[in-house]
């Protein structure tokens, strides 16, 4: 995973009055190219000096931060 959600550890107890939690990789039909050997990636943008008009080539990540 290119990205990444860094918390402090004390977000991660279940005793913490603020969470994170949720981790969710986000993906959509139209953020995804299907090759011609059926392999699915994210639709990049560029390409060495081509440009695809893709969305990018990683896909958005998120957490839900939840206060008690």
């Amino acid at each position: 995973m290119i990205d990444n959600i860094i918390v402090s550890s004390s977000m991660a107890k279940p005793s913490s009055k603020v969470r994170a939690t949720n981790p969710t990789i986000f993906q959509r039909d139209w953020m995804m190219y299907t090759d011609n050997k059926n392999n699915t990636m994210p639709n990049k943008s560029y390409g060495s000096t081509a440009y695809y008009g893709g969305y990018s080539d990683h896909l958005p990540i998120f957490i839900d931060i939840v206060i008690k």
